[in-house]
């Protein structure tokens, strides 16, 4: 049931099954408080503001970098030590092109 409620806007595009739906009725109901009650409890460098990217974002992988340097914070990670990510998955895509051009 949670699944079907969550994706519903999706699967059936209506007035009815917009975000008023999730924000105000699914996830106040997930922890039994209401949405505004889980505000305020953030740690100190939780808000990371970023520029929006000049040539855009079509492949959303600048979104997807700025969503693990966030999630590692998030879980505990330092901020210097989290901006590390950022190199790492260039690594990564590195070795996987490298791989690829080898085949």
């Amino acid at each position: 049931g949670f699944w079907y409620m969550l994706y519903r806007q999706l699967l059936y595009p209506n007035s009815n099954n917009g975000p008023k739906q999730v924000y105000g009725t699914l996830l106040p109901f997930i922890n039994q408080r209401p949405l505004c009650a889980n505000f305020s409890k953030e740690p100190k460098d939780w808000v990371l503001q970023q520029s929006v990217p000049l040539g855009g974002d079509s492949s959303c992988a600048i979104c997807m970098q700025h969503a693990i340097h966030f999630s590692l914070i998030a879980s505990g990670m330092k901020p210097n030590d989290a901006a590390w990510s950022a190199v790492r998955i260039r690594q990564a895509f590195v070795t996987s092109i490298k791989e690829a051009l080898d085949t």
